[in-house]
């Protein structure tokens, strides 16, 4: 649950990024000298307070109707899908810097989320997916989230599956940067 609640983080941060340029929310902010990094960070750390009382309150109806299942692994976990929700918050800001509608972002949105959770093991394993989906599943960082999370909630720890993701989300940091340094700061949406 956790895992898809972050990846819907990605898809307001895409919505916000992709108003702000449109309104000129994000043209104003830079032109009064803030550095695309700090407008960023503010987009991310918004989602993570958001994600984090999602979490709270996910964790707060265990402890209400399950408290012998609030383990430390529980913990684990929270940590862990608060790490996916950067990776997917900054994902949404570099798709929505690419963004020059709000139909090409709503297309984004849509088109987007179904994909990643069906190739993802959300529903069913890995090893039953059929082939095609199955490779398709191997390039979506959404798989090595979840491993990561199924693994921290029994106990143990997936590290290639934890290691991955943390490489994606450098690697989507990275991009995140070169992208909004070089993107102009409206979209050129005619209302």
């Amino acid at each position: 649950m956790l895992g898809y609640v972050s990846l819907r983080v990605g898809i307001a941060t895409l919505v916000d990024v992709a108003n702000d340029r449109k309104w000129g929310v994000y043209a104003i902010a830079r032109m009064d000298g803030r550095s695309a990094g700090a407008y960023l960070a503010s987009l991310v750390a918004a989602n993570l307070v958001l994600m984090a009382i999602q979490a709270a309150a996910l964790l707060g109806l265990l402890a209400l109707f399950a408290p012998t299942q609030v383990t430390p692994s529980v913990w684990s976990v929270t940590a862990l899908a608060l790490a996916g929700s950067v990776f997917w918050s900054m994902t949404g800001a570099v798709l929505a810097f690419g963004v020059s509608s709000y139909s090409r972002r709503d297309l984004i949105s849509t088109l987007s989320l179904l994909p990643l959770a069906l190739t993802a093991p959300i529903f069913y394993p890995t090893d039953v997916m059929p082939p095609v989906v199955r490779a398709m599943a191997y390039v979506n960082p959404l798989t090595y989230e979840l491993d990561a999370l199924r693994s921290a909630l029994n106990g143990s720890s997936n590290v290639a599956a934890t290691a991955a993701f943390l490489l994606a989300t450098a690697s989507m940091a990275a991009l995140l940067s070169f992208v909004a340094r070089r993107s102009p700061l409206v979209s050129g949406e005619v209302s």
